[in-house]
């Protein structure tokens, strides 16, 4: 397969992972960010092979750089990723803060618990059941 080829497999796949961000499809997402990775590495592969042959052809002289167009849809390609990892971190973190309101963290229970076996008192959220006398 040629770069162009596996460049354009790069970049519907990460089309079809900013389709799965934006509809919130977990599934969709996981089956997409997995074919994205195999295109990837299959690229990067690619890319490496071109690079040697480029460099056995040229036999130290000047080495070939890309092309301009495929450079700029490599570029085009990364900034998309660089924004997907940015927006899915900013979603894991709403979702972190979501789930951290609606269940208490399991060690909140523990020092709850802790005091009463320990006779130490617990440093928890709790102070205001606690008697004033």
């Amino acid at each position: 397969m040629t770069l162009e080829t596996l460049l354009g497999r790069v970049e519907q796949d990460l089309q079809e992972v900013s389709a799965a961000l934006l509809a919130a499809d977990a599934p969709g997402l996981e089956k997409s960010t997995s074919s994205l990775r195999t295109a990837v590495v299959a690229f990067a592969q690619a890319l490496e092979v071109w690079r040697a042959q480029q460099r056995a052809q040229k036999q130290g002289a000047a080495q070939d750089a890309l092309p301009a167009a495929l450079q700029q849809r490599i570029r085009a390609a990364s900034a998309l990723l660089a924004m997907q990892r940015e927006n899915l971190a900013r979603l894991s973190a709403a979702h972190g803060r979501q789930l951290a309101a609606l269940l208490p963290l399991a060690s909140a229970a523990e020092t709850t618990y802790e005091a009463a076996v320990s006779g130490r008192p617990a440093g928890s959220a709790a102070r205001m059941y606690r008697s004033a006398g």
